[in-house]
């Protein structure tokens, strides 16, 4: 094929030639040629060739436009390129080879091969595509079945349906999105499980499983998230509602027909009101039990925390179910039927074990100390029975001492109404009866019989009575042998204050002011003015009887507002807890510093005895200290045990320190001392969590602030000891001295001026002081002060007894001390003058009698008007006089302890 040329446009101008055969030619019009063969170069301007076009040379080129071609038909005539088409400079080529078309390829090895990007407008069309396609927003890619992986054809992903496609691995169908846009993994069709998932997965394999793995370098672990709202489209936020459900998680099995029956369900809710970020939720576990075809909930998980198990829900452990915990809407219960019951506090260390068909037994320390018998109950060691309410109220199984050891008020009663009590008061031993009699007996015979509607006590020897007390004494059947005696008349005047806690008729008394005193339970009461105060135990209740004090003074005027006290390192709570008197007034003290205090700053007499006083309480330091300046620029500092009612240190300027306890764990604190200096004495509290070792001001121990002591009722007072508690509020306070007498006729009837006999039970509290005179009771003539009768404290510190007609008695080996004591003094004109203290004659005088007498006043704590001192303090129990003089054994008998 030759080289033919053609520039310009092939229909230019007409130009008609039959053949024309030329070796150059050149036409600049339009030629019209039939045939033309050119054998050199030709040049035209325009051809129009009405028949065939042929060109035989090597290569042909066309550097033009070709327009209303109805066929352009080239014919190679060996395999090499029939037709290239190229644009200059570009490089690239189409190239039409063998029956292939390749485009940027020159060897085209399938109909049409492309080296690179199709880009495709339209639809592509295909039974079988090997390569890669990417288009554009609008593009479609059509297939009638699947795309198949290039050299792996097992591999591939098909459209078996409408609206469906699958993925197929191995050969096999692998995933499904089928027509309800459900995701099937393993099978072709949906099945039914309380209605069509969104995603199916099945298998017959041991491969039946969904793993999720997290691969990340952090504490977090991958997780499946359920959501719920209650928006009616995807995104949207409606927040949700109590009770609402969050998610469930079903379990089916197929029961024959389909997978619609659920055998177990964890569903989660939502278990409160919902706000944002706010969201309480419950898991619930349920399943299905046999014979039914929902899932019945069987545990709860709420959202404070609770675990519930519904009544009749059962925890258990073992293969047979053996252990089980459960309610059945009623009771709890925690059954074993397998082996003991073993409750262990460690891994070998038992608590409680109950053994079938017998024993429960307690441990301590792994060491069995309780088991229940056949018979009833068994201890191994010492049983306590504490009372929580009350310290002090315990009863105790010793087994070392094999006894039974009942605390001091701790009772045994009997009786559906307490009926019998026996039990010891710290002092004395009862035995209480208040329905029917109270007998003791042998298996026969009464020894003992008391009534407790009449009083009477009967005594028997042989079952037959043999002594009764009477409305009137006594009666006794058959003869009588004693070997001590009692009086055999009464006595004319029998003041029993203990007892009746009230006043004779017969009694003057008189008070100036209030006056403080404890009552039977232990609380601290007011009396009014000029009314008598019947003092008791605090701890125990018994009753002392009347309570007798001088005048005194309270020299701080804040007794119990700690809080206007000067502070210093100190936080002082008000009203922090109940006080000794009821009252929600007792403050709380607790030093922030270790030279912490509260402080009352007072100017006192020197070389005068004083007393500082005040109650305190534990509340986190179990010491609180009395700390007090005493000659200027001294200081001393008490401890007080609050715990064990105990005081450490006595420093060299105090004279005693003493703690009594008045109950409810509080305690008076009391420290007596003789200043040496007026000059103003500092009385501080203070508190620490242990005992100081000095006097000095920084405390050590554990100090915070806010351990402390509770405190109330602080009294300064000059004397020896601490008087019954004198309230201040603003200003000093004074208690008035008791005054108690009978006067003329009163007195007068019932006294014999010739002889007779006086007895007294008394608890001074005032102890030894030198050289004062205390009267417990004086019988004298108002204004004749010779020959009175009286029993008192003589300046020796012992007893002064001054019998009838007779002058002062004394006895060394008697000493005046605060304890209880029974003293009878007797005489007549007949020289006959005794004492007998405590069951013992103590002196005696047989010097002849020394006067006449004219009594007419017994004072009583008192002695004597216009005589200095004496004035008793202390508790009278009781006073008796009998108008004769009794014989020694009789007042032996009377002053028995």
């Amino acid at each position: 094929m030759a080289l033919t040329k053609v520039s310009g446009h092939v229909i230019d101008q007409p130009f008609d030639v039959g053949i024309i055969t030329a070796t150059n030619s050149y036409v600049s019009g339009i030629g019209t040629f039939g045939n033309i063969r050119v054998t050199g170069i030709g040049t035209f301007g325009n051809i129009r060739v009405t028949g065939d076009l042929q060109v035989d040379g090597t290569t042909t080129t066309l550097d033009t436009v070709v327009t209303e071609v109805d066929r352009l038909e080239v014919g190679a005539n060996n395999s090499t390129v029939g037709v290239a088409i190229t644009q200059s400079g570009s490089g690239d080529a189409a190239i039409f080879m063998g029956g292939n078309v390749g485009i940027a390829t020159a060897s085209p090895r399938q109909k049409l091969d492309v080296e690179g990007n199709i880009n495709v407008v339209g639809i592509v069309t295909a039974t079988t595509f090997v390569g890669n396609i990417t288009g554009g927003s609008t593009a479609d890619f059509s297939i009638a079945d699947k795309i198949v992986h290039t050299g792996d054809t097992n591999t591939a992903i098909r459209f078996p349906a409408a609206d469906t496609f699958s993925i197929e691995t191995d050969g096999s169908e692998a995933l499904r999105v089928d027509s309800s846009q459900r995701l099937l993994v393993n099978k072709t069709t949906s099945t039914t499980s309380n209605g069509h998932s969104i995603l199916q997965v099945a298998s017959t394999s041991n491969d039946r499983a969904i793993a999720i793995h997290n691969f990340e370098n952090d504490a977090n672990g991958p997780f499946i998230s359920l959501g719920k709202s209650r928006g009616t489209s995807v995104n949207s936020y409606t927040i949700v509602q109590d009770n609402d459900e969050l998610g469930n998680i079903d379990f089916f099995g197929a029961d024959g027909t389909d997978f619609s029956t659920i055998g177990a369900r964890i569903q989660a809710e939502v278990d409160g009101t919902p706000g944002t970020n706010d969201l309480p939720g419950r898991l619930i576990f349920a399943t299905t039990a046999d014979e039914a075809n929902s899932p019945t909930e069987r545990l709860r998980i709420t959202s404070d925390g609770k675990v519930r198990v519904p009544d009749n829900g059962k925890f258990t452990a073992g293969a047979g179910d053996d252990l089980k915990i459960f309610h059945d809407g009623t009771d709890s219960f925690v059954t074993n039927d397998t082996g003991q019951l073993i409750l262990r506090v460690a891994s070998v260390e038992s608590a409680l074990v109950a053994v079938p068909n017998g024993a429960v037994e307690l441990y301590h320390n792994n060491v069995k100390k309780f088991e229940t018998t056949s018979y009833g109950a068994k201890f191994s060691d010492n049983v306590l029975f504490n009372n929580p309410d009350t310290t002090g109220r315990n009863l105790t199984w010793e087994a070392d001492n094999n006894a039974l050891h009942w605390e001091d008020n701790t009772k045994a009663t009997f009786g559906g109404g307490n009926d019998l009590q026996i039990f010891h008061d710290g002092s004395n031993n009862y035995i209480l009866g208040s329905s029917g009699n109270i007998i003791l007996k042998n298996s026969s015979s009464n020894y003992l019989l008391a009534d407790t509607t009449t009083g009477a006590v009967e005594l028997n020897y042989n079952d037959s009575k043999k002594f009764e007390t009477t409305t009137t004494g006594i009666s006794v059947t058959g003869s009588i042998q004693a070997s001590q005696e009692y009086p055999s008349i009464r006595p004319t005047l029998d003041l029993n204050f203990a007892a009746t806690k009230s006043l004779d008729r017969r009694i003057t008394f008189t008070r100036g002011s209030l006056g403080t005193y404890t009552d039977e339970n232990g609380v601290l009461r007011t009396a009014s003015n000029n009314v008598a105060r019947f003092d008791h135990d605090p701890t125990t209740g018994e009753s002392l009887g009347l309570l007798i004090e001088e005048v005194q003074d309270n020299l701080i005027n804040y007794s119990s507002e700690m809080n206007l006290w000067t502070k210093s390192n100190c936080n002082v709570t008000e009203n922090a807890v109940t006080s000794p008197d009821g009252t929600l007034t007792a403050d709380k003290i607790a030093l922030s510093g270790v030279s912490g205090y509260v402080l009352r700053s007072l100017t006192i007499s020197a070389n005068s005895v004083h007393t500082y006083s005040v109650y305190m309480k534990k509340a986190d330091n179990n010491f609180g200290m009395l700390r007090y300046r005493w000659n200027g620029s001294n200081y001393d500092t008490v401890n007080f045990d609050l715990v064990n009612g105990t005081t450490s240190r006595t420093p060299a300027g105090v004279s005693s320190t003493s703690i009594i306890d008045v109950g409810n764990g509080w305690y008076r604190c009391i420290v007596t001392f003789t200043p040496t200096s007026t000059t103003a004495s500092n009385f501080q509290i203070k508190s620490s969590s242990e005992a100081q070792t000095s006097d000095g001001s920084s405390y050590t121990g554990t100090i915070d602030g806010v351990r402390g002591v509770y405190a109330w009722g602080a009294q300064v007072e000059q004397g020896s000891f601490a008087s019954s508690y004198i309230p201040t509020s603003g200003s000093t306070g004074t208690r008035w001295s008791d005054k108690a007498k009978i006067i003329g006729t009163n007195f007068t009837d019932f006294y014999n001026q010739t002889e007779g006999t006086f007895s007294v039970t008394a608890k001074p509290n005032e102890p030894n002081n030198g050289s004062n005179y205390y009267f417990i009771f004086e019988a004298a003539n108002y204004s004749n002060t010779g020959n009175a009768v009286s029993i008192g404290k003589d300046s020796g510190n012992t007893y002064r007894l001054r019998p009838m007609k007779h002058s002062n008695l004394s006895d060394s080996s008697v000493a005046y001390t605060t304890n209880s004591v029974n003293i009878a003094i007797a005489g007549s004109g007949s020289g006959d003058g005794v004492a007998v203290v405590n069951g013992t004659v103590s002196a005696t005088s047989t010097g002849a009698p020394s006067g006449t007498q004219d009594h007419n006043v017994l004072q009583i704590g008192n002695r004597y008007p216009g005589s200095s001192g004496g004035h008793y303090s202390g508790t009278i129990q009781s006073l008796k006089y009998y108008n004769k003089r009794l014989p020694n054994a009789q007042l032996q008998g009377l002053t028995q302890q």
